[in-house]
């Protein structure tokens, strides 16, 4: 990787970690992060978890949230049933009348993987510059305080509830609610594309100048706006260099959704500083690993990381991740640029390829690239994963394959549940909710779409879409509550509780 290229990494890393800019007029913020009716067109994963909390790129949207509010107050708006398992640090469920002298900045699931946006967006908003940003006529973003927060609040609740009564019946997307209606009285100030800015008040328009140029640049940004679960991929590939270089003298904490540890120390605890390796260091450590490029481009996020002799680990097209105890066996090949989450394990002979981002507790195995997943995904056997989206919780059976480009280069349709949906990619592979098992063997086509908790086994190739809880994929259906006693066994292997929220959420899902 060029000289030019890793200075506008760091620069642009700089950037997503500076403090509030200007002087006069600062305000307190109150984030405010919502799904709307951007979650159904994120299936299969967000059956299981809110839209916002599906990492792109090395975090999640809540992740980069939590990175840069610190010890700032928070609202989690979500579907009714997921909401309960917020029980995060700073972090409110549902919401509560407007504070004096806070801005709330309303941030939605659509908004792409770019914490510099994010720290722009808070430095406007504490530097009272109220705004409203739409793209295709939904909320991507918005800073308002008073009756207007109250109003767009109002506008959402109703879409919530309209939501719960729609999501009955699964089978077609929601509609959005008017993001727009509050802000009757304000004024279009820049418009790129469907992208919209408005300003509430018509007075301030002027005040607000440098916010509009800066908003205007952002509109250059691949997957700004994220529109479907088939862009987290290539909009992984377009950020994770710039995530792990913005990580180096960070803390490598991770703030898993929703889970309870059995113990006192999980592995995703406590919280280190993203470190680059040094080639003396790299030789000394790990003699026998065969380091590819720039050596300070591998970073190291916490203690506990082993790499064994034999692993290359190739960093000529972007850095690698590593973090706290992380184990590589030897035989490995590890390509960036790659993030592997806190308890990652690798096993002997694998190979993953750059673009490819995994959480927490994940075991892997064989060949994987292009391809983001969750936490404590179980891919311990040989087989093809790429340009997958992967849950929670998953485990894929030996040599469990998947297809991700067709036979005549065309481009790839997917069913969400509502029919099939042309991509507009030639790259789409499979597409996995928490708590999906595959049989050994399992070949999966272009596409394939696999429901919360589907159990694949059978004869021949399962279709491209598979509603969730499907004992095979013949129309049998996989009872409820055995689901939830496998997940049991399957989360305490891993040192986790399966709460009563989490049984909740299954038989939300189940429709029980």
């Amino acid at each position: 990787m060029g000289l030019a290229i890793q200075m506008e990494m760091r620069e642009n890393a700089n950037e997503a970690r500076d403090p509030i800019v200007g002087g006069q007029g600062i305000v307190s913020i109150r984030w405010v992060l919502c799904e709307d009716d951007h979650w159904c067109w994120m299936r299969p994963l967000s059956w299981g978890v809110p839209a916002w909390d599906i990492p792109v790129g090395m975090y999640s949207l809540r992740e980069r949230v939590d990175n840069l509010k610190a010890a700032g107050r928070g609202l989690f708006l979500t579907r009714p049933g997921l909401g309960a398992l917020a029980r995060q640090e700073n972090w409110s469920l549902g919401w509560s009348d407007p504070l004096p002298g806070v801005a709330d900045l309303w941030v939605s699931s659509r908004l792409g993987p770019y914490s510099a946006v994010l720290a722009g967006l808070r430095s406007a908003a504490a530097n009272g510059r109220e705004f409203v940003w739409l793209a295709g006529g939904r909320l991507v973003a918005a800073a308002l305080s008073g009756e207007s927060t109250t109003r767009l609040q109002s506008a959402w609740q109703s879409w919530a509830l309209a939501a719960e009564e729609a999501g009955k019946d699964p089978a077609r997307p929601l509609e959005g609610f008017a993001a727009g209606t509050f802000c009757e009285s304000g004024q279009e100030v820049a418009a790129v594309g469907d992208a919209v800015l408005l300003i509430p008040d018509p007075d301030s328009a002027g005040k607000a100048a440098d916010f509009v140029r800066t908003w205007t640049g952002w509109q250059d940004l691949p997957y700004l706006v994220l529109n479907a679960i088939w862009e987290v991929v290539p909009a992984t590939e377009a950020v994770l260099a710039k995530d792990v270089l913005q990580g180096v003298g960070q803390s490598a904490a991770r703030r898993p959704y929703g889970l309870t540890p059995t113990g006192e120390d999980p592995v995703w605890a406590g919280s280190a500083v993203w470190t680059p390796m040094t080639a003396s260091e790299a030789t000394g450590r790990w003699p026998g690993v065969h380091i590819l490029g720039d050596p300070s481009w591998v970073v190291i996020g916490g203690e506990g990381v082993d790499v064994e002799p034999g692993v290359v680990l190739d960093v000529r097209h972007g850095p690698v991740a590593l973090g706290r105890w992380t184990r590589i066996q030897s035989g490995s090949r590890l390509e960036g640029p790659l993030a592997l989450g806190p308890g990652c394990r690798v096993k002997a002979g694998a190979r993953l390829y750059g673009g490819t981002s995994l959480g927490i507790g994940c075991r892997v195995a064989g060949e994987i690239g292009e391809t983001v997943a969750m936490h404590f995904l179980n891919k311990q056997h040989d087989g093809f994963i790429g340009h997958a989206v992967l849950g929670s919780w998953i485990n894929l059976g030996a040599l469990t394959t998947c297809s991700d480009l067709k036979n005549n280069y065309g481009s790839i349709r997917v069913d969400l549940g509502f029919g099939p949906v042309d991509t507009g990619s030639r790259f789409v592979g499979l597409l996995a909710a928490d708590h999906v098992k595959t049989a050994i063997g399992t070949l999966l086509n272009t596409g394939t779409c696999l429901g919360f908790a589907a159990n694949i086994f059978g004869t021949g190739m399962p279709p491209k879409s598979v509603t969730g809880f499907s004992w095979g994929w013949d129309g049998a259906v996989y009872d409820t509550d055995k689901a939830v006693a496998t997940a049991e066994v399957v989360m305490g292997r891993r040192d986790c509780l399966l709460t009563a929220d989490h049984k909740r959420v299954f038989r939300m899902v189940a429709g029980d």
